[in-house]
């Protein structure tokens, strides 16, 4: 599905003529809508939901979430993709380097 800037300039909200390394989050936000409904995937996307623990388990990640009214979740699934905000402030708290393992991390 290419990101084709084209599509996204002409949006409502979209700023003429601004395009630089990174689409504008509007652009972002109008590819992703498109993505979605193009591959119908609308009712697996889960919003104002929190990751608070994500585990392995053989060739499956564990999932662990928590909504705004705190209800938990835990949902297994067999691949993995973590994305922030670009002004977000990162947490990661499964990641410990005390023994120097992430210099070594190939990223297998």
């Amino acid at each position: 599905f290419p990101w084709k800037k084209e599509n996204y300039v002409d949006k409502e909200g979209v700023e003429a003529g601004r395009h630089g390394y990174f689409p504008h989050f509007l652009e972002a936000y109008h590819y992703l809508k498109t993505y979605a409904n193009n591959f119908n995937i609308n009712d697996s996307i889960v919003l104002n939901t929190r990751v608070v623990n994500i585990e392995r388990s053989g060739n499956d990640w564990i999932v662990h979430t928590e909504d705004k009214k705190k209800t938990t979740n835990k949902v297994t699934f067999n691949g993995l993709v973590m994305c922030q905000g670009r002004y977000h402030k990162g947490v990661n708290p499964l990641i410990n380097n005390d023994n120097g393992s992430l210099n070594r991390f190939s990223g297998d």
